[in-house]
């Protein structure tokens, strides 16, 4: 005798992972004048955006891609120590998806 069976196959829903920056603090050196790039890391669920944390400014002259996480530009302004803190962001959403770092450049 012959008996019909069925299987129902279900996906495991994603696991979302909040941001964590990877980084030091401390940055590559930048010389005022000079072209500077470099590209902050975070472990998390992707895609990972990024962003100048409110309060917060970059040095004269370098800016932010939201999607790759790179700082690049000619900083200009006076030598010296350069304060912010930048947030890593994902789709976990609310207070435990986003990583808030502070770093400095000399």
């Amino acid at each position: 005798m012959e008996q019909a069976l069925s299987i129902t196959v279900e996906t495991q829903p994603e696991t979302l992972v909040s941001p964590a920056i990877t980084e030091s603090s401390e940055l590559p050196y930048a010389v005022v004048g000079r072209e500077y790039s470099h590209q902050f890391t975070a472990t998390g669920t992707q895609p990972i955006t990024w962003s100048v944390s409110e309060g917060s400014s970059l040095p004269d002259g370098l800016s932010l891609d939201a999607n790759t996480g790179i700082l690049s530009g000619t900083p200009t302004g006076s030598e010296g120590q350069k304060n912010f803190h930048l947030t890593a962001s994902n789709s976990f959403g609310g207070l435990n998806g986003s990583n808030e770092k502070y770093f400095y450049m000399n």
